[in-house]
């Protein structure tokens, strides 16, 4: 299943398969020592980067980003509308 558009929280919470799965993302990422290696994510998906931003402020994933841009992919200055 793909949730494409806006609103995906509420979309997520509708259909019990997609909330087991983002319980799943934000359970690893807090494990102790865990790499995310990101490749070509837009980070315009709040619920994602929240659950990828909790998980580097309490020091529990190390993250690696692959995109043209680099570390400024994070910088929503320099994103183009959706």
């Amino acid at each position: 299943m793909l949730v494409i558009g806006g609103n995906e929280p509420s979309t997520i919470k509708q259909h019990p398969i997609l909330e087991w799965n983002h319980e799943r993302f934000k359970e690893y990422l807090s494990r102790d020592d865990t790499r995310l290696m990101v490749i070509g994510y837009s980070f315009r998906d709040e619920h994602i980067n929240r659950a990828i931003s909790e998980a580097v402020d309490h020091g529990t994933v190390r993250l690696f980003i692959i995109n043209p841009l680099g570390v400024d992919v994070l910088d929503t200055r320099r994103r183009c509308p959706s």
